[in-house]
Formats: structure tokens, sequence, C-alpha cells
């Protein structure tokens, strides 16, 4: 299963690698001047990188990130696996 990580808005992506287990991915999401401050572009990118493959992602995020990840969660579109019921296993 897929490991996807959203980072805060403006943060970079390697900010989070370096703290996080090496099984999950960090997302490159739009800077502040790309989205403007807003979510969507946020969500676009999210959902761009979950309909690139079937296999269900659990999906997390900090800051900015996590609402995305709360907001599409959400979200009725049913693609496959895009939505994963069991909470990850913290070790």
């Amino acid at each position: 299963m897929r490991r996807l990580f959203v980072p805060g808005l403006g943060a970079s992506p390697a900010l989070y690698a370096r703290a996080l287990d090496r099984r999950w991915r960090v997302l490159s999401t739009p800077t502040f001047a790309e989205s403007n401050g807003s979510i969507r572009a946020h969500v676009a990118a999210l959902v761009s990188e979950l309909d690139s493959a079937p296999e269900p992602a659990i999906v997390a995020g900090h800051s900015m990130g996590a609402a995305v990840a709360v907001r599409l969660s959400n979200d009725p579109r049913p693609w496959p696996g895009w939505f994963s019921s069991r909470p990850p296993v913290c070790r």
C-alpha cells in the first residue's frame, strides 16, 4: 500500500522526507505563489497522485497538508483504492 504525505503550505518536501520512514513518499505540492494559498490546488495535486495508480493509499499530512488529506477523505469520488479505512499503525 502506498503511503503519501502532504506537506504544509509552503514547506519543502525535503523537510519532511528526513523525518519520515522511507516507505512514505512526500508529495511536491504547489508553492504559495502557484496556488495563491488555495487549498484547491493542493487537493488537485493529491488527486492527480492518487489517480496515477490503482493501488490503495494511506494519506497523511501536516498543517494544510493534513487539511487536504481530510478534505479528500470526505470526497465521494469512487476511484479504486483511493481511500483506506484502516488507520496506519504507529511503531
